[in-house]
């Protein structure tokens, strides 16, 4: 991948005009393996999906221009989405997500400078936010399926086991 682009270390970005000085530019890289099984026949269908995978990125003045982890590298990405008809007007559906944390880069230290707080940082991106998962489930209800008209009623539970979410992880720092 060409033209990347990045903060320099240590970049403004809020009271800085020229926003432009703070970008650099570089290079990219992706590279993995995917695999995507799919049932599409009978009353459970549904998919499992599983992605391992690397991005990174090179651009000089970012991590002595070496390579590092782009913002968005995911090493594990799994889905599993499972849809049964329990009957003509009941249908069940159950989705699982797993992913690595995000790359992250957190201060290793700070100093206060002319009453100001200044953040000092080593590696980019070298840190990992938690993985994350969670469970979603539904219930379709069909009450009237006509030729040019359809109702449903749908009830969803998103996150079922209550797994704490990147807000959660933020608010305790």
């Amino acid at each position: 991948m060409q033209n990347q682009i990045d903060y320099r270390t240590g970049a403004d970005v809020f009271t800085n005009d020229a926003i432009e000085s703070q970008i650099l530019f570089g290079i990219g890289r992706a590279y993995g393996w995917e695999v995507f099984l799919k049932k599409k026949t009978g009353k459970t269908t549904g998919w499992v999906s599983y992605t391992l995978a690397k991005t990174e990125r090179k651009i000089d003045g970012i991590n002595d221009g070496e390579w590092y982890n782009a913002r968005q590298d995911r090493t594990h990405d799994i889905a599993i989405v499972v849809n049964h008809q329990l009957s003509r007007k009941w249908n069940l559906a159950a989705n699982w997500i797993y992913y690595t944390g995000d790359a992250v880069t957190y201060p290793s230290g700070k100093y206060i400078i002319d009453n100001q707080v200044v953040f000092y940082y080593t590696r980019r991106n070298a840190d990992r936010m938690p993985s994350y998962h969670r469970l979603d489930l539904g219930a379709t209800w069909l009450l009237k399926d006509k030729k040019k008209f359809r109702s449903e009623l749908a009830f969803s539970l998103f996150n079922a086991y209550g797994r704490k979410t990147l807000r959660h992880y933020i608010q305790a720092k």
